[in-house]
């Protein structure tokens, strides 16, 4: 009962700038709705933009990233609407409609967003390869299918990729910001990914700048990410993270990985003893 501003509003897009911007609403009340749209017109142009509003159905619209190895388990990220947290998902070869759904796996675990947004975990080892649909069931709505929309390939190995970006022309004694980058470029999931920097050089680090102060040559990365599934890194995922630096020493780093991690620090508990 009241009109939303430009400063005032109840929904808006995922992402600003887009072309075919969607707000997703979760829930009405019985009653007729009006949509309120603010545009700026240049004076030497126009644009024509067209409204849609739409009833959602429960289906799944789009899957992320949708190829996996069959060597281990893969998490993916489901986008559609009137998702539910008990929602059973499995994969499938063959036609629901013939009844012929063949090589089906169920998901392991279903992490629940929100209604239009839920990460599935399947476990693909063994699985044979090839292009498999995927089925949800809704307990009050029924099943929904996308088909051929996800495919099993060849395992590859594990691979938590790094890179360390360092700006140029540092001076000696400078406060600067390195940016640490690491992804999952394998196909199956990460769990429990582990980074460790070391300044070799000697040149201070922190993840905070009032972290410099206590002149640390040794980080642990963090590895979390609060819209991803907590623990595991997906396939095709990447991040940064911003480290404070101080120049008093070379810009020499080692950056280590999962288990060169266990083994780094087995190493100096043995050194230590």
């Amino acid at each position: 009962n009241s009109m939303g501003s430009n400063m005032d509003y109840d929904f808006s897009s995922d992402g600003d700038m887009e072309g075919n911007s969607e707000v997703y609403i979760p829930a009405t009340k019985p009653g007729y709705y009006g949509v309120s749209v603010l545009g700026n017109d240049p004076v030497d142009g126009e644009q024509m933009v067209t409204i849609e509003a739409n009833i959602l159905p429960f289906e799944i619209r789009a899957v992320e990233d949708n190829v996996g190895g069959n060597t281990g388990k893969m998490t993916v990220k489901l986008i559609g609407s009137k998702f539910r947290y008990d929602m059973p998902v499995k994969l499938f070869m063959g036609s629901p409609e013939d009844s012929t759904m063949y090589n089906v796996i169920e998901a392991d675990t279903v992490y629940y967003v929100n209604f239009n947004e839920v990460f599935v975990t399947f476990n693909l080892e063994g699985a044979e390869e090839g292009v498999y649909s995927i089925e949800a069931y809704n307990y009050c709505a029924g099943f929904t299918y996308l088909m051929d929309c996800f495919m099993i390939v060849p395992g590859l190995p594990e691979n938590l990729a790094t890179n360390l970006i360092i700006p140029e022309g540092l001076r000696q004694n400078r406060h600067c910001i390195l940016t640490l980058e690491y992804g999952n470029i394998g196909n199956t999931d990460i769990v429990n990914p582990r980074l460790k920097l070391c300044s070799i050089g000697g040149s201070w680090i922190g993840l905070e700048r009032g972290e410099i102060n206590i002149h640390k040559t040794e980080l642990d990365i963090p590895t979390v990410n609060e819209d991803e599934p907590e623990g595991i890194l997906r396939p095709g995922v990447r991040h940064t993270v911003s480290i404070y630096c101080f120049t008093n020493e070379s810009l020499e780093f080692v950056i280590y990985s999962n288990e060169e991690v266990h083994n780094y620090e087995q190493l100096k508990d043995e050194i230590i003893k």
